[in-house]
């Protein structure tokens, strides 16, 4: 009888201790593997070869905007990284600075740091802006998180803008191919002290294309806003490919069409102006982008015309 008494009360006593470790331990604050509410605080490592925690590294505290791509994309993403690296440079210095731009790799095992920052240098992307890959598990979850489930099947990707305020928790989602001064003025948005100035903008007339032109619309214009201008410009020198001024003088028509068409094609057939442009450019291919032949006739009409009303320069 007196052993079934202590044991009573040594059971209560252990029972008490636990109670009372539990209530301290949940009242401890506790190391979420998903960051702040939702998004994962997970391992990954930057286009420096840098190791970084998603959330606190990139995140915490900051205005981002975040996309999806892959260095070995042949279609729409260098035109997307050319697309935000002229956003970015619109956003003016105060909003540059505040901002920072993320490119998560879909593709993590090819998407070594070294390859993701060669890519990044080809584009001129400098401060501001992260390059990230990890191991596939911690970006599928991160993807996963972000909306971003096309799986294995990569190249179906979304190419949408994602832009979140870590402060005020507000979330929004814009497309990678709208027009870019739309898209800067949505970015600056996310910031609540910036928003009445975007708003204003809104309301003001286009300034036209970022490459000087004058703002009239021709054929062909609004195509090559939305997927030249990131990579090239008319008659303003080297970007991410060549200059384009004088294009349809120094290129046969025939030849412009069917390398506009099918510059993929044309590379694998050896011909010798794709082998040249291909050495010249080596870190960024320009992609088939589904140009029709009206689509080419009416670039082709548009870059001579531009190249008319600029003054003569020597183009390399």
């Amino acid at each position: 009888m007196r052993r079934s008494k202590m044991s009573n009360i040594g059971l209560g006593l252990t029972l008490l201790v636990s109670a009372v470790l539990f209530a301290w331990l949940s009242s401890q604050p506790q190391a979420s593997p998903w960051g702040k509410d939702y998004l994962p605080d997970l391992d990954v490592v930057d286009h420096y070869g840098q190791p970084k925690k998603f959330y606190s590294d990139l995140i915490a505290g900051k205005i981002v905007v975040i996309t999806f791509s892959f260095t070995s994309c042949r279609s729409v993403c260098p035109v997307v990284l050319g697309r935000l690296r002229d956003v970015q440079d619109q956003l003016g210095d105060d909003a540059r600075s505040r901002i920072h731009f993320i490119s998560i790799s879909i593709d993590p095992i090819p998407d070594t740091p070294e390859k993701l920052k060669k890519q990044a240098d080809a584009f001129g992307i400098g401060e501001g802006w992260t390059f990230v890959t990890g191991t596939p598990e911690n970006i599928d979850l991160i993807r996963y998180r972000l909306g971003e489930r096309s799986g294995a099947a990569i190249a179906l990707h979304k190419n949408e803008v994602l832009m979140f305020n870590d402060e005020t928790g507000a979330w929004a989602r814009d497309s990678a191919f709208s027009d870019l001064g739309v898209l800067a003025m949505n970015i600056r948005a996310m910031n609540p002290a910036w928003r009445d100035v975007a708003q204003h903008a809104a309301h003001m007339p286009s300034e036209g294309p970022t490459d000087g032109a004058p703002h009239v619309e021709r054929p062909g214009q609004a195509l090559f806003a939305k997927v030249c201008a990131g990579c090239h410009t008319v008659g303003q020198g080297k970007k991410v490919g060549p200059d384009l001024a004088n294009v349809t003088t120094r290129r046969e028509h025939s030849w412009l069409v069917e390398y506009l068409k099918a510059p993929q094609a044309a590379r694998a057939s050896g011909d010798v102006i794709a082998k040249q442009l291909s050495e010249a450019y080596p870190d960024v291919r320009m992609p088939n982008l589904g140009i029709s032949d009206e689509d080419a006739s009416d670039l082709l009409d548009y870059l001579e015309r531009r190249s008319a009303d600029l003054k003569p320069r020597a183009v390399h």
